[in-house]
């Protein structure tokens, strides 16, 4: 598409929008691309979001179930607030000796690139302006990661079976249903 003198921005919208592309061929090819694409197309990022989602939901739940008050980042961006992790806890929680602040839910493998760009873009935002928090990898991570004022935990601090409900998003991928009002997945 590059080559045919097309932008990128056009390229994201034309992906949105296959079946506005003139060109049959190209339209053909797109779709099929697009169909196969588990990674980077627009319904792959719809199922990223689902993903994170649940791993949200998660997290609500196991807050819910002790009791733990919270503001979500929707509460606190309602307040007009910036920069916000999903959950910030009204009072600390002591967690493996540290006393947990928020709670930042990435549902993602936590390697060093990953780990590298979110710790500057929101990980130490987060330590310097509410203390203390723990960022959750829902599909693991790398056990030497760096941490400076947050823990890295992966799904099992909070449930045992989780990982079975996250990894199976693939059917939900090919059924198009939708579990995230309910841990039957």
């Amino acid at each position: 598409m590059k080559n045919c003198q097309i932008s990128k921005k056009s390229i994201n919208w034309l992906f949105k929008n296959v079946d506005l592309i003139e060109n049959r061929r190209l339209q053909k090819e797109v779709k099929k691309a697009l169909d196969v694409d588990h990674f980077f197309s627009p319904h792959a990022h719809e199922m990223q979001c689902k993903k994170g989602e649940m791993g949200e939901a998660l997290i609500q739940k196991w807050l819910d179930d002790r009791e733990i008050p919270y503001c979500t980042e929707a509460d606190i961006r309602a307040k007009g607030e910036g920069k916000t992790p999903d959950f910030v806890l009204e009072n600390p929680v002591c967690i493996d000796n540290l006393m947990v602040n928020w709670i930042e839910s990435k549902a993602l493998f936590g390697d060093y690139f990953e780990h590298e760009h979110y710790s500057k873009k929101q990980f130490r935002e987060y330590a310097e302006i509410f203390g203390e928090g723990m960022v959750v990898y829902w599909y693991g991570y790398l056990e030497d990661l760096p941490s400076e004022g947050y823990l890295v935990k992966n799904y099992s601090f909070f449930l045992e079976n989780i990982k079975r409900k996250l990894m199976s998003y693939l059917i939900i991928w090919y059924t198009g249903e939708s579990c995230l009002n309910t841990f039957e997945c």
